[in-house]
């Protein structure tokens, strides 16, 4: 292992970064197949990769460290946060779009999405809502996180008039939002969701960054407890700490964040592959459910549940959502965030590893 490296366009690189965020997104994929096999089939009696879905703790503290990173030589909060939106609002509009007419033509291929043209706007707009569900999603169910992450860059964008203290004073003010959500516990969707306990795993990724930049020899001491902090986030999932979630899991979370840092995984074939995940990780974390769909609500009931048809079908389902995720970001995500930085910006970037600003 060697410490993390430059890239040719003089940006740092960080490949285990990618390799985690691919590792949360697959943590996430199997967390929802495990679940559909359970919910829609009995089997197992219950969810046996429950703790997959803490990959979104690992995703907001890595948004936290990746934002502040990102924003390091920007100055104006309008431009940051154009880019933002040139990185999110492609592709989470073209899937909820298309959701909302499968809604439309197919509602028994859905859940419990209905196609509602009013709740269809507030998701377009992140405006957090109480679903049919009873469960506060968007169309797009796992856009909740979506909500959690332009609020955040709204936040950060505001913060940028601090120049270098943005970092801290963007922490500061979700902390504030958190006190006060945990006083005075609003009762009302957006009130309630927009100071909730998750958003400092944002705050952990900050502080990563910060100690990062100002100390970066503790974040090296760090590199060689990685597993220990992975192990934590498992152990977490067999007993009861009786702390919040970003606590019990966004802590370890961005603990395992730092130690990954300075980290340069080789070239081998798992390595590229975990890459290219990472790179595909945000088309993988929105589209996955909908293949699961595909072989949950389809493919399995015309084969007949046997073990076989499982285990070929799961086979079937994962490779589907690795291949698919991974076209879905070379032919639209990508392009789409490219296309609207140049037309909105006016400043082509053809150098930067866009892998790099994603959040």
């Amino acid at each position: 292992m060697t410490e993390v490296s430059k890239s040719s366009a003089g940006h740092t690189s960080f490949v285990s970064v990618q390799i985690l965020r691919a590792a949360a997104a697959l943590s996430v994929y199997f967390f929802h197949y495990f679940g559909s096999l359970n919910d829609d089939f009995g089997l197992f009696g219950r969810n046996v990769f429950e703790l997959g879905k803490y990959g979104v703790d690992i995703f907001f503290a890595i948004s936290g460290f990746i934002i502040c990173y990102a924003a390091g030589s920007e100055t104006s909060p309008i431009r940051f946060f154009i880019k933002r939106l040139c990185r999110i609002l492609p592709l989470y509009y073209g899937l909820t779009l298309a959701l909302f007419m499968v809604a439309l033509v197919a509602p028994g291929m859905l859940n419990s999405t209905e196609a509602n043209p009013v709740n269809l706007l507030k998701s377009l707009l992140f405006v957090p809502y109480v679903k049919e569900n009873g469960l506060v999603q968007p169309l797009l169910f796992l856009g909740w996180t979506l909500n959690y992450e332009m609020f955040f860059y709204a936040v950060f964008a505001l913060s940028l008039a601090a120049g270098r203290k943005a970092p801290l004073v963007a922490s500061g003010m979700i902390v504030l939002l958190v006190i006060a959500g945990y006083v005075f516990k609003p009762e009302g969707t957006v009130a309630a969701f927009y100071t909730s306990g998750i958003m400092l795993s944002f705050v952990w990724g900050c502080l990563v960054y910060l100690v990062w930049q100002h100390r970066p020899e503790w974040i090296v001491s760090l590199k060689k407890f990685w597993p220990v902090f992975a192990a934590l986030l498992i152990v977490q999932n067999f007993t009861d700490t009786g702390l919040p979630r970003a606590f019990t899991y966004g802590v370890p979370a961005a603990f395992l964040l730092a130690s990954v840092l300075t980290i340069q995984p080789g070239d081998g074939i798992f390595s590229r592959f975990f890459q290219a995940m990472g790179d595909a990780s945000y088309s993988l974390y929105l589209v996955h459910p909908y293949f699961l769909q595909v072989v949950v609500k389809v493919a399995l009931p015309l084969m007949g549940l046997t073990w076989l048809s499982i285990v070929t079908m799961s086979v079937t389902a994962f490779v589907m959502t690795v291949v698919g995720s991974w076209l879905l970001f070379r032919l639209f995500e990508k392009p789409s965030n490219l296309f609207l930085r140049n037309l909105l910006l006016r400043t082509p970037n053809r150098t930067a590893n866009t892998s790099q600003l994603k959040a």
